[in-house]
């Protein structure tokens, strides 16, 4: 499930950059860096995962109604 998550997120950020975004996409790049840190500093578990799943939901959800 960790690898999925950081995929769509990664993923929905760069889409979001290659039809022309920047502020939304930047503010999760930022959140989802700043989250990664902590995961990995001072290790924040499942509530990392939770993140990064609802920024990847988040950055989907702005593309898809982007691109209608």
């Amino acid at each position: 499930m960790f690898f999925v998550t950081l995929a769509a997120w990664q993923v929905g950020v760069g889409v979001s950059f290659y039809f022309g975004n920047r502020t939304l996409p930047t503010a999760i790049l930022i959140i989802g860096i700043a989250a990664t840190a902590a995961h990995f500093t001072i290790g924040i578990g499942y509530y990392y995962i939770a993140l990064m799943a609802l920024l990847g939901v988040i950055i989907w959800i702005a593309n898809r109604v982007d691109m209608s």
